[in-house]
């Protein structure tokens, strides 16, 4: 089975009201991955979630966004180490992505996901083989196909 690693923003945005397009659309991602059991977060997924949601977005309730951070906990599957660490100085250097990019690039690539789900980077670029999918521009039926 092919695993999706979702980046923090698709997390966030079902959350927010004031797009409610992209709200739509991230829940149908996440759901549709979840329910195929190939939704992949890391911790720094999950501790930038409420970290967002407590600080720049505070506009949810402290228990309500731990809850959610719990719900997402589930999908906590790939690691961050200090392998994850090193393998993210070599994609800095290689790819010149943001520091934090390369740790979730790292983490992601160390599980063996297929597709990185963000908005953030290049829509379908390729990083060491694992495709860059914009979860706002790109069909989700296309794209969860072989998932």
């Amino acid at each position: 089975m092919k695993s999706v690693f979702v980046d923090t923003n698709v997390l966030i945005y079902p959350l927010q009201t004031d797009d409610p397009t992209k709200a739509a659309i991230a829940t149908a991602w996440i759901e549709r991955l979840a329910a195929r059991e190939a939704l992949v977060v890391s911790p720094q997924i999950i501790n930038e979630f409420v970290s967002v949601l407590t600080r720049r977005y505070a506009f949810l309730p402290l228990l309500d966004v731990l809850e959610k951070a719990r719900d997402y906990s589930e999908f906590c599957r790939a690691r961050m180490d200090s392998d994850t660490t090193r393998a993210a100085i070599d994609l800095l250097l290689l790819h010149r992505f943001s520091w934090w990019d390369s740790v979730m690039l790292a983490s992601a690539l160390d599980f063996g996901c297929e597709i990185l789900l963000t908005e953030d980077l290049q829509n379908g670029q390729s990083v060491d083989g694992m495709l860059i999918v914009d979860p706002f521009t790109a069909d989700i039926d296309t794209v969860l196909r072989d998932i």
